[in-house]
């Protein structure tokens, strides 16, 4: 500091000594001060000041030192808080696929537990027990469907039999009821062998025996030429586009009845006048289109569903068996049948599955 004893300045700053004031001021030099002056005696005054330029320069420093710090924290703050924040939401996306995934019927596994747990895993744990109760609900429907499918089937037959030797017996004008009863014993027949076949095609699934090299474009071939007839007698153009030389490792008759039944869905629920068209490309990759009613969105899983139908305005009588046994024989082939989103009408595509 610069300490000044003056009795007579010329230039006095603008600073009461009598009363002590103190401030910033300029002194002769021009160089600028914090002052304070005071009042030794009635002639002589002192004038204490510093100089603080420095002291700008050292706030200056730790100014900035200090919002470096305080932006560096925030910065880590914000980094950690995004980092959890991302980890979390991957944590919740892993939970709705495996929802959205069981919600469609597809395969779910819910994230694993982190360490220490939190109410994510608490609900993703509450998930896996509803999934695995659910499984356990579903297997005990299939077999309680197939042995009851089996144990009914034997008795439906030789309950036919006997009508059959009834009407022989004691003959009835056509359209009698004897009729009608074996008319619906034998399709509850029906439902009971497609219920077996589902049964029989999913315990086989990945199993490759019974499988042999098929040539697919010849097997298609031979289907379209006998479907044409058909088409043709509901009014329908059945148009075809089959790529030749296609193989795969298959069963001829499952196969067979595959196709047939996507077939024989798109001649009865497409009106007359539509087209149904049969593709076979590379991959390999068969499609079965029409331009009729189409199924709902929301029902695209569903109707793979056991005695599961679609929603449709002309309604046709059905068990909603076929195209869960067609699935059931996608999936037994390494194989996926699915409805794709064509422009009009249904659009089932089978291809390899993922």
């Amino acid at each position: 500091p610069a300490i000044s004893s003056i009795s007579s300045p010329p230039r006095w700053p603008q600073i009461n000594a009598a009363r002590s004031e103190q401030g910033f001021v300029t002194l002769a030099d021009g160089t600028p001060v914090y002052a304070q002056g005071a009042m030794l005696a009635p002639d002589l005054q002192l004038l204490v000041a510093r100089e603080y330029q420095r002291d700008r320069a050292a706030l200056f420093v730790l100014s900035a030192a200090f919002l470096g710090v305080g932006a560096a924290i925030v910065g880590a703050v914000a980094l950690v808080a995004w980092i959890t924040a991302r980890h979390l939401a991957r944590r919740m996306n892993a939970v709705n696929a495996a929802l959205g995934a069981a919600a469609d019927g597809r395969a779910a596994s819910f994230p694993a537990r982190q360490r220490g747990g939190d109410e994510i895993d608490e609900m993703a744990g509450h998930g896996t027990r509803l999934l695995a109760r659910q499984a356990q609900l579903l297997k005990a429907y299939k077999q309680v469907s197939e042995h009851v499918a089996h144990e009914i089937r034997t008795p439906l037959m030789h309950l036919d039999n006997r009508l059959g030797a009834v009407m022989k017996e004691r003959p009835e004008p056509p359209g009698g009821p004897l009729a009608h009863a074996r008319e619906d014993i034998r399709g509850i027949a029906t439902m009971l062998d497609s219920l077996l076949d589902i049964a029989s095609a999913e315990s086989r699934r990945g199993d490759l025996a019974g499988l042999a090299e098929l040539d697919l474009s010849e097997l298609l071939t031979g289907l379209a030429e006998l479907y044409e007839a058909s088409a043709e007698e509901s009014g329908l153009i059945f148009e075809t586009a089959i790529a030749p030389g296609i193989r795969i490792l298959g069963e001829r008759m499952q196969i067979t009845r595959l196709v047939s039944n996507l077939l024989d869905n798109a001649i009865k629920y497409v009106p007359e006048g539509g087209h149904v068209r049969l593709t076979l490309s590379p991959g390999p990759r068969m499609t079965v289109e029409d331009d009729g009613p189409g199924i709902p969105r929301d029902q695209h899983e569903r109707i793979f569903q056991r005695f599961a139908r679609a929603t449709l305005p002309a309604d046709k009588p059905g068990h909603g068996l076929g195209l869960a046994l067609s699935r059931a024989i996608a999936h037994r082939h390494g194989l996926l049948l699915r409805l794709g989103d064509g422009p009009t009408g249904a659009q089932f595509i089978l291809e390899p599955a993922p």
